[in-house]
């Protein structure tokens, strides 16, 4: 089961309009899910959730980026998959993205190699940073 709070985070609501603003394909998007189970225990919490009709992507958004946050939003994103009843029953796919003002260490070329959307944020807009011939791994 997924839940929705409604913990506001600075950042968050320039990221969900600028992508909607150049992504007419989103049809919802929700801050901050969390996924619930075995007594309502925290099983993981994402801060963006974008979805549609074929895919749900969820967002990891940092100020500063670095590679041990790929790993970890990496290790959300099959707890995720399991708690979303359509990513779980195979009726959706589930990517993963990550959004920050700064990447460190070349944490955003990690996120590539491990199959995430980057988002790069420059003047209050956030775009896709990712090479022409890149391919999101569904996790």
């Amino acid at each position: 089961m997924l839940r929705l709070t409604n913990a506001p985070r600075n950042g968050i609501s320039n990221l969900k309009n600028s992508v909607l603003r150049r992504r007419n394909a989103v049809r919802r998007r929700i801050g901050r899910w969390r996924s619930l189970g075995n007594g309502e225990r925290k099983i993981a919490e994402v801060d963006l959730l974008l979805r549609n009709g074929d895919g749900d992507v969820a967002v990891e958004v940092k100020t500063t980026c670095r590679p041990e946050h790929i790993g970890e939003h990496v290790r959300r994103l099959g707890k995720l998959h399991e708690w979303i009843p359509e990513c779980a029953e195979g009726r959706k796919k589930l990517y993963g993205a990550v959004a920050a003002l700064k990447y460190t260490a070349e944490a955003d070329t990690y996120a590539q190699k491990k199959g995430m959307y980057v988002l790069k944020g420059k003047g209050g807009i956030f775009a896709i940073s990712n090479e022409r011939d890149f391919r999101p791994v569904s996790y």
